[in-house]
């Protein structure tokens, strides 16, 4: 894993018209495609489709564009707000497993007009006549191309009724990216696997062509999701109805989503604890260099956390499994799986033996702290598994490798419901088998 899809990476994705009349939307998610109800009793629909993780630790939900329709997997980002898919005729190009979106090929493509109400803030700008965009990611990512609309097609299943023929619903004039040049080193397949994604999917609030933002009357500001940790599981995700909460308030975890609405989701992460004993962290460190608190994203794999905070986790970590089982980290220059903290298999199985829970038994717990709220990590959201490089590795790393700000990533989101908000300003969440 060479890099990581952060914060700064965004998608364009807008509607101008739209034929639904519920409010909700499903979509189920996949460890290893997007829809909408077009049905009138709104309580007995919702839309579904499975949303997959890929090698890469990304997850992304598939669609289909344009007249005739061409199916695109985007990566789904909740550190990120509009949605682009990479275009045929791009000329810096990243592989993908699907055919590549032909905006000429599509009967009802439209180039977006520079006086579009879309066609300006910080990714969008006119050129001439048409909209335009683009985007510089961390580590040097870039995506620019031509900004249009175009039809949406998802999938549609009646709510618990089961056998029935799925349905499908079209979105009229839904604004979006075409890739022209992208460089984006974390959508590269290698030697085992093909990279099935052509783009991003944001669920964003800092940008007006957000799909949050712009399907408001669907999505009534609210979602969630469940992101299963083993490929081939399955989970969903809600919008709108679908996402409220089925349990009276003040039952679950809950904290607020702090800062302003037109910046990512920021918590206000209070501290970390490690078997039972707060760190020595100084709540500051979670707000450092300005910003609002520690961003949840979905796009990132796993969690990072400045210098001084990740420093102060990995000395807790190294001491615990030389106190607990005189065991060694590997020297980090010499990872195979290029993860800062790493064992070697064959020492955690030594210590593992006899022990319930396999390898994952020696792992100590922890807890991330919010305001108000504390989610409580298991043992498989904090090490994986290398068998491939015989490496048990921390998924948590320091942000400053990456030129990163905090971020608590979809690693340590594993098999817990998160339900956002946004109108409220909070985040919900509490373990659920995804």
């Amino acid at each position: 894993m060479n890099s990581i899809l952060l914060v700064t990476l965004l998608v364009f994705l807008g509607t101008q018209g739209y034929d639904h009349q519920s409010h909700a939307l499903t979509l189920k998610i996949k460890h290893h495609p997007f829809p909408f109800p077009n049905i009138p009793n709104k309580a007995s629909a919702s839309a579904s489709a499975p949303v997959t993780r890929v090698f890469s630790g990304l997850f992304y939900t598939h669609l289909y564009v344009g007249t005739p329709p061409v199916k695109v997997n985007l990566a789904v980002d909740t550190g990120s707000s509009p949605t682009w898919v990479q275009s045929a005729h791009c000329t810096e190009c990243f592989q993908v497993s699907l055919p590549n979106f032909d905006p000429n090929s599509s009967l009802t493509f439209q180039p977006m007009p520079s006086d579009h109400p879309l066609c300006h803030g910080t990714w969008l700008a006119p050129m001439g006549n048409l909209c335009k965009y683009g985007i510089e990611y961390l580590g040097n990512q870039v995506t620019t191309g031509d900004f249009g609309l175009d039809t949406f097609y998802f999938t549609t299943t009646p709510n618990d009724q089961v056998g029935q023929q799925q349905r499908q619903t079209q979105i009229h004039n839904v604004a979006f990216g075409c890739g022209i040049i992208n460089r984006i080193p974390d959508f590269a397949g290698d030697a085992h696997h093909a990279n099935p994604m052509s783009g991003v999917l944001g669920l964003g609030r800092d940008d007006p062509s957000s799909f949050l933002l712009q399907l408001n009357d669907i999505t009534l500001l609210k979602f969630s999701y469940c992101l299963p940790r083993r490929v081939g599981d399955e989970a969903s995700l809600f919008f709108g109805e679908e996402a409220e909460l089925k349990v009276p308030a003040g039952q679950i975890p809950t904290t607020p989503i702090v800062g302003p609405s037109d910046e990512p989701y920021y918590l206000n992460m209070t501290g970390i604890s490690l078997n039972g004993s707060i760190l020595p962290i100084d709540p500051k460190l979670f707000t450092s260099d300005g910003d609002y608190g520690v961003v949840i994203d979905s796009g990132s794999q796993y969690s990072l956390f400045v210098e001084a905070v990740y420093q102060v986790v990995r000395k807790a970590m190294v001491s615990y499994f030389m106190d607990e089982w005189l065991l060694q980290p590997l020297a980090p220059n010499k990872t195979r799986s290029k993860i800062d903290l790493c064992y070697d298999i064959t020492d955690i199985a030594a210590a593992a033996a006899g022990r319930r829970g396999g390898l994952f038994s020696v792992a100590p717990p922890m807890v991330f702290q919010f305001d108000g709220a504390s989610l409580e990590l298991n043992h498989e959201t904090t090490f994986q598994i290398f068998y491939e490089f015989n490496e048990f590795c921390l998924m948590i790393e320091s942000a400053n490798k990456f030129e990163s700000t905090n971020i608590f990533g979809a690693f340590q989101q594993f098999n817990h419901r998160f339900v956002y908000d946004v109108g409220a300003s909070k985040l919900s969440f509490f373990p659920e088998k995804c």
